[in-house]
C-alpha cells in the first residue's frame, strides 16, 4: 500500500509527528523542507506545518567561571544565536508563522542574549503579523546562580525599550507562555509588562513563576491563566473578569486575599466564575481566609494540593451538583480536615496522599471512606513510612475504588485480607511487599499435601496487579510463592507485573496448573528478563 492511499487524517497526524519539534535549527528546518517537494498533496498538507513555528536559540553572551574563593565570575564572550526566522522571510511565508519561540540559554545575565534574539529577528522582518503564540524560555547555570544568590546580580537593561520593540514584532499576540524567568527579577518584570501591553487582546497566560509589572490593567479577554505565588504573601495575580475565565492554575498561594483581582464591577463579595471549567489550586503555608463567596456553576474538573493550610475554597465555594473529575493532594492530616467539610460529589475521583509518621493517631482508611463516598470512581495512592496493619485494614469500606497504588510497607496476609475488601479494585500496584508468617504455613511449603488446585477464589475484579519488594524484607522464594498463591485466586487478572520476579518458576507453575485454571493462559507476564509467557 502506497503511503498516499492512508487516508487524509492519518497523514496529517504523521506529518504532525515529522514536523513537531521543541526548537529548530536551520539545518534542522531545511531537512522538513525537503518534505514540501515531494508532490503537490504533500506540500499542500505540509505548509502550513513545516512554516507554523518560529524558532530562535541565544546562548553564551557570558560565561560562568569559579575563583579560588568560590565565587561566581561573570565574564565576557562571543555569544551565538540560531534561529530558522531567514527562511520564512526569504521564502516570503511570513504570514504562515503562528508560534514563536524565544530560548535563552545564559549563565547569570540573559539580557544580553534577549537583546541578541531580538536583533536577529527584526533583521529578517520588523512585524511578524500572523504570530498568535509566544513561549519565551530561559535556562541558567543553577551553580552560578547560587554563588551569586547573595550579590543579586542584575542585567543593565531598559525595559520599556525592549517590551516597545517586542510589541510592535508582535502586534497579533493572544498567548503568552514563559518558563525559567522566576531567576531573574527584571525578566520578571520584563514579561509583565509586556503581558499587561497585550491586556486587551491576551486570551492565555501561562507563567511557572510569578510575573511583576502587569499593574491594575483588566485582562478583559483572558480565559487561560496558570501563575506561581512563589509563596509570596502579598503578590496579586493579574486581573481577570471571573465571566471569562475558563481555565484558572495558582500555585505556591500563601493566602487568600487574591480572589477578588477575578471580581466583576457588579460584583463585591459574591464572585461568580461563570464559564470556569478547570481550577487548579497549590497551597503552601496557607494564611488567612477567602472574604469572597465564590461560585463556579460550570466546573467540571477540580485539583487541590495543600501540604499544611486548610483550603477554605470548600468553605466559601458554591460548586456544581456533581464534577467530572476532582483531585487531592495532600498528608493525611489536611485531608483528614477537608474530609470534614463540604466537597462536591464527583464522576472520578483521584486521591495522592502522603502519610507520615507523626500522623499514625489518623485512620488513613476511614478518610478515603469518607472522600471516596463521594465518587463513582476513585483512585488513591498513599505514601507511608508505616506499615499496614489489620486495624486499618479492618476500617477499608471503598465501594468506588477501582485504582490503588501502595507506597507502605505491607505484608503478604495483610494485602490479601486488603484485596477481599475492595471487590471492585481492578488496578493494584505494591511496592513493598513484606514477609508474612503465612508464606511458612503447610499450606505454602508443602503443596503435595495441601493441593493448590484446591485453591479457592476470591471475588475480586483485579485485572492489572504490581508487586515488588525492597531486599531483605522478603525472600524472592517466598515472594514467587506467593505470587503463584494469588495467581490461582484471582482469575480476573490479565497482567501479573512483577519484574523482580524469576521467570521460570512462575512459567512451569503456569504450564503446570493451567488445566485446572485456564485462564492462566490469558494471562500476561512482566517478570525478570522476560514479558509475556
Amino acid at each position: 500500500m502506497h503511503i498516499n492511499h492512508l487516508p487524509e487524517d492519518i497523514l496529517i497526524s504523521i506529518f504532525k509527528h515529522t514536523c513537531y519539534m521543541e526548537f529548530y535549527t536551520t539545518n534542522q528546518w531545511e531537512e522538513k523542507l525537503l518534505l514540501l517537494s515531494i508532490c503537490k498533496k504533500w506540500r499542500v498538507m505540509m505548509l502550513p506545518m513545516v512554516y507554523n513555528y518560529v524558532s530562535i536559540f541565544s546562548t553564551g553572551w557570558d560565561k560562568f567561571n569559579e575563583n579560588t574563593a568560590g565565587e561566581a565570575i561573570s565574564q565576557k564572550k562571543s555569544g551565538f544565536t540560531t534561529t530558522n526566522a531567514t527562511l520564512f522571510s526569504e521564502n516570503e511565508n511570513l504570514y504562515l508563522a503562528k508560534i514563536m519561540h524565544i530560548h535563552i540559554d545564559c549563565t547569570l545575565k540573559p539580557f544580553p542574549s534577549i537583546l541578541s534574539a531580538l536583533t536577529t529577528l527584526e533583521s529578517n522582518a520588523r512585524k511578524w503579523p500572523q504570530v498568535k503564540k509566544l513561549l519565551f524560555e530561559i535556562n541558567h547555570d543553577i551553580k552560578a546562580l547560587r554563588l551569586n544568590e547573595s550579590n543579586n546580580v542584575l542585567d543593565e537593561c531598559n525595559i520599556d525599550e525592549t517590551v516597545k520593540r517586542l510589541t510592535i514584532l508582535l502586534p497579533s499576540l493572544t498567548k503568552i507562555e514563559s518558563k525559567g524567568i522566576g531567576q531573574n527579577v527584571n525578566v520578571c518584570a520584563l514579561i509583565g509588562c509586556l503581558t499587561a501591553n497585550y491586556n486587551q487582546q491576551a486570551t492565555h497566560i501561562l507563567s511557572y513563576s510569578r510575573l511583576t509589572g502587569t499593574g491594575t490593567q483588566l485582562f478583559c479577554k483572558l480565559k487561560h491563566l496558570q501563575i506561581d505565588f512563589e509563596c509570596n504573601k502579598g503578590y496579586q495575580p493579574p486581573r481577570a473578569s471571573s465571566e471569562r475565565l475558563e481555565y484558572l492554575s495558582l500555585r505556591g498561594i500563601s493566602h487568600n486575599n487574591f480572589w477578588s483581582c477575578f471580581a466583576n464591577k457588579n460584583e463585591s463579595e459574591n464572585i461568580k466564575f461563570t464559564n470556569l471549567k478547570t481550577l487548579c489550586l497549590n497551597y503552601e503555608n496557607l494564611h488567612g481566609a477567602a472574604r469572597e463567596i465564590l461560585s463556579f456553576p460550570a466546573l467540571q474538573h477540580l485539583e487541590v494540593f495543600s501540604i499544611d493550610g486548610i483550603n477554605t475554597v470548600f468553605e466559601h465555594g458554591v460548586f456544581p451538583q456533581k464534577l467530572k473529575n476532582f483531585t487531592l493532594q495532600g498528608t493525611i492530616e489536611t485531608i483528614d480536615l477537608l474530609s470534614h467539610l463540604k466537597l462536591p460529589q464527583t464522576s472520578r475521583l483521584k486521591m495522592n496522599l502522603g502519610y507520615h509518621p507523626f500522623e499514625e493517631n489518623i485512620d488513613c482508611f476511614a478518610t478515603i471512606n469518607t472522600i471516596s463516598s463521594k465518587a463513582d470512581q476513585a483512585s488513591v495512592r498513599l505514601i507511608s513510612k508505616n506499615s499496614l496493619d489489620s486495624y486499618a485494614i479492618g476500617t477499608v469500606d471503598c465501594p468506588a475504588l477501582t485504582t490503588l497504588v501502595l507506597f507502605a510497607p505491607i505484608n503478604a496476609e495483610i494485602l490479601v485480607k486488603l484485596i477481599k475488601r475492595l471487590p471492585n479494585i481492578y488496578d493494584l500496584s505494591v511496592s513493598k511487599l513484606q514477609h508474612a508468617a503465612i508464606l511458612d504455613s503447610d499450606e505454602f511449603l508443602f503443596p503435595n499435601k495441601y493441593p493448590l488446585c484446591q485453591a479457592k477464589t476470591i471475588s475480586s475484579s483485579i485485572e492489572y496487579l504490581t508487586l515488588r519488594f525492597t531486599k531483605g524484607e522478603i525472600e524472592v522464594e517466598k515472594a514467587t510463592l506467593f505470587a503463584k498463591y494469588l495467581l490461582l485466586r484471582l482469575p480476573s487478572l490479565k497482567t501479573l507485573n512483577a519484574g523482580q520476579l524469576p521467570a521460570a518458576p512462575i512459567r512451569n507453575f503456569v504450564k503446570k496448573q493451567a488445566i485446572g485454571y485456564p485462564f492462566l493462559e490469558k494471562t500476561c507476564f512482566i517478570l525478570k528478563g522476560r514479558i509475556g509467557i
